[in-house]
């Protein structure tokens, strides 16, 4: 979203992508053959990390420089407290970080989600366990939504989900 409240600047007659997935040279062949001929790159370090691919422009053999970027990671950090009153597993701990991690990971660029999300997960996919306290924070301040920006993804790994059994 050029000039919104992303904060994107595009200039005039030019393109930004920010992707996740595919290889370098898919990626730029995909962009290569989809937008207008003389068509420029947004190129800054502020919107993720800028990758530049040479793709050959059709019968002519001529290079042409494609310009994207890949997401910066976000931090989070997910504490959740979970009742075992009904769970019929083995390990809620484990189970939960699962969940937790797994819900997260399809979480792609420019996405939001809230506590509510993160617990209808867990009661959809933990054997019974039921999230009873949910709190996220984001690089240090606690969240009742995460939010991440058009160039953004979130990062979680299983040393920022802490599991609390109530």
């Amino acid at each position: 979203i050029p000039n919104q409240s992303a904060g994107i600047t595009i200039p005039p007659h030019s393109v930004f992508a920010c992707v996740e997935g595919g290889t370098d040279s898919a990626v730029a062949e995909a962009i290569y053959a989809s937008k207008s001929a003389g068509c420029g790159y947004t190129t800054t370090t502020e919107y993720g990390t800028p990758i530049t691919v040479d793709v050959a422009d059709g019968g002519t053999g001529y290079l042409t420089h494609v310009t994207f970027y890949r997401p910066q990671a976000k931090d989070i950090q997910i504490s959740v407290a979970v009742s075992n009153a009904n769970y019929s597993g083995t390990d809620i701990v484990s189970d939960v970080k699962t969940a937790v991690i797994s819900f997260m990971s399809h979480k792609g660029v420019g996405s939001t989600t809230t506590p509510l999300e993160i617990a209808s997960h867990i009661a959809l996919t933990c054997n019974g366990a039921v999230a009873v306290g949910i709190n996220i924070t984001v690089d240090g301040v606690s969240a009742q939504e995460i939010a991440v920006l058009p160039y953004q993804t979130m990062s979680v790994t299983d040393e920022d989900v802490i599991v609390e059994v109530k």
